[in-house]
């Protein structure tokens, strides 16, 4: 039987997987890791709700969440992140009925498709977009549109009160085609935006091979020009973002991941360099009935 130890996450104490893990539980609970992702889940995850957990790794967003709501649904697709998911999941009975795990991926179409790491399974940037700079063998995963996720979980998303969305470059492409159900019925998404990754997916994209990838991203650190990725990468980043941005512009607030309201120019050009987390929402910061109770 596989070891245990205990961690107290925000408050909550929780009973997880010891091993390969271990870094990772203490950042969690030293505060150090996505500290501003756990307030944001106190100001929108909401009593006797629904929320999805996309891209939820090995379970601590999960779990902190089914802490309040009713039910959380959660998928993982890395195969490896899946498992340590399950085994967490079941290590908290109190919490475990209030949770459902799926090895299914959210994508823009229903089918089967590659998944793929940047090192290995298991280190958190597992992604269907392929990108330069990748080693080992893709696997196939299961992938399921957002609408057809609804109706095989037999989900109201009148009763949802929080997507959060964080599958490493994957959201500029399934979040466009959420659209028309985000915009028939809102709901409060948290999104992690991997600019960096879509730019080595179109770098791949040009460049075809992995090899002439490595080339360029050689001859533009030698150099500090970046000559090929200023002129043929970044417009189609940009373009990119945009469409996402476009998408969710319905929505009545942006937050960063701190909960203040950055300039939506500032956000994109941030978007296109760094890894970047904003809120959409149509509810004021902090009015939530858990925040005001």
């Amino acid at each position: 039987m596989a070891s245990t130890v205990t961690v107290n996450v925000h408050g909550l104490t929780l009973r997880v997987k010891a091993g390969f893990y271990d870094r990772f539980w203490r950042s969690v609970e030293d505060g150090t890791w996505e500290k501003e992702t756990f307030s944001a889940f106190d100001h929108l995850v909401e009593p006797d709700s629904i929320v999805l957990d996309i891209g939820a790794s090995v379970g601590a967003l999960t779990l902190y969440a089914a802490g309040v709501a009713r039910k959380v649904y959660s998928f993982e697709p890395d195969p490896v992140n899946y498992n340590e998911l399950v085994s967490n999941v079941s290590l908290n009975p109190s919490l475990a009925d209030s949770i459902v795990c799926s090895p299914q991926a959210l994508a823009p179409k229903s089918r089967r498709n590659h998944l793929r790491a940047s090192r290995f399974f298991g280190d958190s940037s597992a992604s269907l977009m392929p990108r330069s700079g990748e080693v080992g063998e893709p696997v196939l995963v299961d992938c399921l549109r957002y609408a057809d996720l609804l109706q095989s979980y037999s989900i109201d998303p009148r009763e949802l009160s929080l997507v959060k969305i964080d599958i490493e470059g994957g959201e500029f492409w399934l979040i466009p085609d959420m659209a028309s159900l985000l915009r028939a019925q809102p709901v409060s998404l948290h999104l992690s935006l991997h600019g960096p990754y879509l730019a080595r997916y179109y770098l791949r994209k040009l460049l075809r091979h992995q090899y002439l990838c490595r080339l360029v991203v050689k001859a533009e650190a030698l150099t500090s020009v970046p000559f090929f990725t200023a002129l043929f990468v970044r417009p189609l980043v940009r373009r990119r973002i945009r469409k996402l941005f476009a998408a969710v512009d319905h929505y009545h607030y942006c937050y960063d991941g701190g909960g203040a309201q950055p300039d939506r120019h500032e956000m994109l050009k941030s978007a296109c360099d760094k890894a970047t987390t904003i809120i959409l929402t149509n509810q004021p910061w902090g009015s939530s009935t858990r925040q005001a109770g």
